[in-house]
């Protein structure tokens, strides 16, 4: 968490993907990255995502966008589709302005 509030002191915009291995809405960690001012991309644009490990039971994974970044489409592919045992989430984003 420093390091994400160091680096957004300094202007950066960041696209964090992250395996929370928690429930990325309810969780600590999760809630954290909200104070930072951080956004879970997959759930506003999609509004609901689905279980994110082949053997869970919900959403432990998510794409975090700062402000000054634009996600535009988030896709989650099928766990047949994806590499190892989490979905793939295909991203497209575009940076917006001048911090």
């Amino acid at each position: 968490m420093e390091q994400l509030k160091q680096w957004l002191q300094q202007g950066d915009r960041i696209l964090l993907y992250m395996d929370a291995n928690e429930n990325v809405i309810d969780g600590p960690l999760c809630h954290k990255l909200t104070s930072l001012g951080f956004t879970a991309m997959a759930h506003r644009l999609a509004g609901f995502v689905p279980n994110t490990h082949v053997e869970g039971k919900e959403c432990i994974d998510e794409v975090w966008a700062s402000h000054g970044l634009e996600v535009t489409a988030i896709q989650l592919m099928s766990f047949h589709q994806s590499v190892g045992d989490h979905r793939t989430f295909l991203v497209d984003f575009t940076t917006i302005g001048q911090q």
